[in-house]
């Protein structure tokens, strides 16, 4: 920029200086005004144009800075967003894994009660199956046992048919002795009978 300036200061020293030896003199002519005018617009002109133009883009570009350093901010807001949303997805994969995990673990636990159930039911059935047994051995002692009381009552009974049976004999026969002697040998005879068969 520095060099465009240059042929701009060239061409205005002349101006210049004569500018300045006229205010020493301190008269001008319109001819040499116009003559001034004439050199100097058309050589100020395109630089107050370009000077417009610079003023322009100079605007332009505070407003772009202004735009960038919006974005910018913006940028670091969408940024932050990104980071929170990263950290969000983390835990929502942790989740995830922790979920799978609780459902491998109520996998586990359901196998652990189905095999615990499978269990009970095994030993219930031969638990069952003992009682049963035990108690089909019990019934049979019983029928066993009740089986012998009757038994043991009939030979019971039968005995006791035997000695009322045989004490009638005796009483017969003690009737029809007429010794004394005879009758006290009936007599000890018959006390130990007694004594054998209550």
């Amino acid at each position: 920029m520095r060099l465009q300036f240059i042929p701009v200061l060239m061409i205005l020293y002349p101006t210049l200086s004569l500018a300045n030896s006229l205010e020493e003199s301190c008269t001008t002519s319109s001819e040499m005004e116009n003559r001034c005018a004439a050199v100097c617009y058309p050589t100020v002109k395109p630089l107050l144009r370009y000077m417009e133009v610079c003023e322009r883009n100079l605007k332009l570009t505070s407003e772009n800075q202004a735009k960038l350093k919006a974005q910018d901010i913006e940028l670091m807001k969408c940024m932050e967003d990104v980071k929170t949303q990263r950290h969000n997805l983390e835990n929502l994969e942790g989740q995830c894994n922790f979920n799978g995990i609780l459902r491998q673990s109520f996998e586990e636990v359901r196998q652990v009660n189905s095999k615990l159930r499978g269990t009970i039911t095994e030993l219930q059935s031969k638990k069952y199956e003992e009682l049963y047994q035990s108690y089909l051995e019990l019934t049979r002692e019983k029928n066993y046992f009740k089986n012998l009381a009757k038994r043991n009552e009939k030979e019971a009974a039968d005995v006791r048919s035997e000695f009322v049976s045989f004490k009638t004999s005796c009483e017969r026969q003690l009737s029809e002795c007429s010794s004394t002697e005879d009758i006290h040998h009936f007599g000890s005879f018959h006390s130990k009978f007694e004594m054998k068969f209550p």
